[in-house]
């Protein structure tokens, strides 16, 4: 690089020689892949891809600098780091607006939230918009919106109503690096999803999850994903990253660079000893003599960071030198190890030192360039498609998508047009009107999930107790809209809980008496289907009471749904279902016919199956020695508006699948 004192600009400082260099380097990439360049490969030629080039740098801010370069020349590139997806600009973002999300009557945090570029505004556009009244009212609204969606749903519920409610990602695709911008984002959206669910964890213990992830720098299991394009991209890579690797074409802008810190260090000089031991001098009386072992032994590592770098070219390597000063923390070039192998260390100035370069480049294989100081003209351009294609999307139908990725659910499977059958109620039992009325609350499926919600998120020996819980009842009936009474919400989930639960006239257990260790709340599956008829259901379960036969469709893919609880007691697993359908106002509505009738009506029996044959799989997987007979106990579907600890049984449905028709159906359905 041509020294710029001959021209009357000041001499050239570390900084500004980085910035000429990588300008240079970028132009010359460009003109690599437009032009008609050659690389041979196995004894065909053929022109020069981005993926064929590589730029060696020393750090990873380097690499973000020319990575950045690269893209306002749109010239694809990719970053090879060590990196893990916690560690880039993406998950800062991701950060400040969760924070803003989670407190959202914060006006600080939503404008450090608005301030990132998810929302495309300005220094300007973010002054006025945070100066308005109103206009912040609006946001504080859909803040408050959002932080409601992951109370209710979850945290991938609300990311994803945030992103399109905000058009995150059509502004990102704006900006250079998009495609591994929004990668990054939505690779971190799965992350903090899964850990969410994992751990199931409240907002505050989110943002701390994330914030612990954020200091740790630990790379792993969450280093940045790879994307298809980059294969065919410009590699940026650390030279201390690239030993074993092998690129057609190498540029080595930084060789000329070497840190300044040891010469200027006062405290503390690490070195090694005439044994290789390592010892640190704290400042005895060999401190300067010490320095300059230590000196002596970094010389040595640049070098073998030097040939690591220019040995890993296969056609072309451009190696670069510049006459800097030595400054602050930045040695002068003439300290580097490139000086050092080409002795330029003994040259004067710039002059000097390209004599000593070009005597050295007497070999037809060795091409000496001398860079202006100030290019002549634009060395890059933003390069542009030679032909427009008019772009529009596609219609997206289900049959577009593989069939084996489809998921079902069971509500889906049983509600494609299960036949209702209009069944006339049973006539009473013996002694049903001598039952007690009911609790007195709303009906519909907003209440069912406030008791679904008190049974998954307190334990049920405190549901069970005597102490009151109205806050918790309340909070249950905002998150859902319902209006009902707490103290009689109360009871019914203390009858639910106190109620023993049974069959054949045996009282097994109440749920009060489960241990927390032995109860699994609402587990997930997904279970893999065999492509097969529903035919084949209507068939093998066509003998039960309480399964109604479903249409004919084709099943394919993925089965996926929630189990309300899985439990353990005595060594015997069971299945819970909790209902609260309204089957009458007395607590006489809700025995043993009319449950069977109920059962029938809704096809809670194919359900029942569904999920003992999953948990039968998981089971069988999963415990050595496992044997349906001995260690399943059963299924329990518990209708909780007519459950009372006074009639043991009533409200309380049971089944135990047989094991033969269990194992048609799982070799049936199942795909291994």
């Amino acid at each position: 690089l041509e020294s710029p004192h001959e021209k009357g600009v000041k001499p050239w400082t570390s900084g500004k020689c980085r910035e000429r260099i990588q300008s240079y380097v970028v132009g010359e990439i460009q003109r690599l892949l437009k032009d008609t360049f050659l690389l041979e490969d196995a004894g065909e030629k053929k022109r020069v891809r981005a993926g064929d080039i590589a730029v060696l740098v020393r750090t990873n801010k380097h690499a973000e600098e020319f990575q950045m370069a690269l893209a306002y020349a749109s010239i694809p590139s990719v970053m090879s780091s060590r990196k893990t997806v916690f560690e880039t600009r993406e998950c800062v973002d991701l950060l400040q607006v969760i924070q803003a999300v989670a407190l959202p009557s914060d006006i600080r945090l939503l404008r450090t939230a608005m301030s990132c570029n998810w929302f495309g505004m300005n220094g300007q556009t973010f002054y006025e918009q945070t100066q308005n009244e109103k206009v912040m009212d609006a946001w504080m609204e859909r803040f408050h919106e959002y932080h409601r969606l992951w109370q209710e749903k979850g945290f991938l519920a609300m990311m994803n109503s945030l992103f399109s409610k905000e058009s995150v990602f059509e502004t990102l695709c704006t900006l250079p690096l998009a495609e591994r911008g929004i990668t990054n984002l939505m690779h971190l959206t799965e992350i903090v999803q899964e850990a969410e669910v994992e751990g199931n964890l409240s907002f505050s213990h989110v943002l701390q999850y994330l914030s612990s992830q954020m200091e740790s720098g630990k790379a792993g299991e969450h280093a940045e994903l790879r994307l298809e394009s980059d294969e065919d991209a410009v590699k940026v890579v650390t030279m201390h990253a690239v030993k074993g690797l092998e690129y057609p074409i190498v540029f080595c802008p930084y060789l000329w660079q070497r840190s300044g810190w040891l010469q200027k260090e006062k405290n503390c000089i690490s070195y090694h000893d005439e044994e290789s031991h390592q010892v640190a001098d704290l400042g005895s009386i060999d401190f300067e003599s010490r320095r300059e072992v230590a000196l002596q032994e970094e010389l040595a590592e640049e070098v073998r960071l030097l040939y690591v770098a220019v040995t890993r070219a296969s056609s072309r390597c451009y190696a670069f030198w510049a006459d800097v000063g030595g400054r602050a923390t930045v040695a002068a070039s003439k300290k580097s190890a490139l000086a050092w192998v080409l002795s330029l260390f003994q040259c004067g100035d710039i002059l000097e030192q390209t004599k000593r370069i070009a005597a050295l480049c007497d070999d037809d294989s060795v091409e000496l360039r001398v860079i202006p100081p100030v290019a002549e003209e634009q060395e890059w351009t933003e390069t542009e498609s030679f032909e427009k294609v008019p772009l529009s999307c596609r219609t997206f139908s289900r049959s577009m998508l593989p069939g084996e990725w489809l998921m079902t659910s069971y509500s889906a499977l049983a509600g494609a047009g299960h036949v209702i059958s209009h069944v006339a109620s049973p006539s009473p039992e013996p002694g049903q009107n001598s039952f007690e009325k009911i609790h007195d609350l709303p009906l519909g499926a907003s209440f069912g999930n406030v008791v679904h919600g008190l049974l998954e998120d307190f334990p049920f020996s405190m549901l069970a107790g005597t102490d009151d819980y109205e806050d918790e009842c309340l909070q249950q009936c905002r998150r859902f809209g319902v209006v009902a009474k707490s103290d009689q919400l109360m009871n019914l989930v203390r009858e639910v809980t106190r109620t023993p639960l049974g069959h054949d006239g045996v009282d097994l257990f109440a749920l009060r008496d489960l241990d927390e260790r032995d109860v699994l709340k609402e587990m997930p599956f997904y279970f893999h289907l065999r492509e097969e008829s529903t035919e084949l259901l209507n068939t093998l379960l066509g003998f039960s009471d309480v399964v109604q036969p479903i249409q004919e469709r084709q099943l394919k893919g993925y089965l996926t749904g929630f189990i309300d609880l899985v439990c353990r007691h005595q060594g015997k697993y069971y299945i819970m279902d909790y209902k609260t359908n309204y089957l009458g106002d007395s607590l006489g509505d809700y025995t043993k016919n009319n449950l069977v009738t109920a059962m029938h009506d809704h096809n809670y029996g194919l359900q029942y199956w569904i999920y003992t044959m999953v948990l039968h799989r998981f089971l069988r997987a999963s415990i050595p020695g496992y044997e349906y007979a001995r260690d399943f106990g059963g299924v329990f579907y518990l209708f909780a508006r007519g459950m009372s600890p006074k009639y043991p049984g009533n409200g309380v449905y049971f089944n135990c699948p047989e094991s033969s028709v269990l194992d048609e159906l799982n070799s049936s359905l199942g795909a291994e």
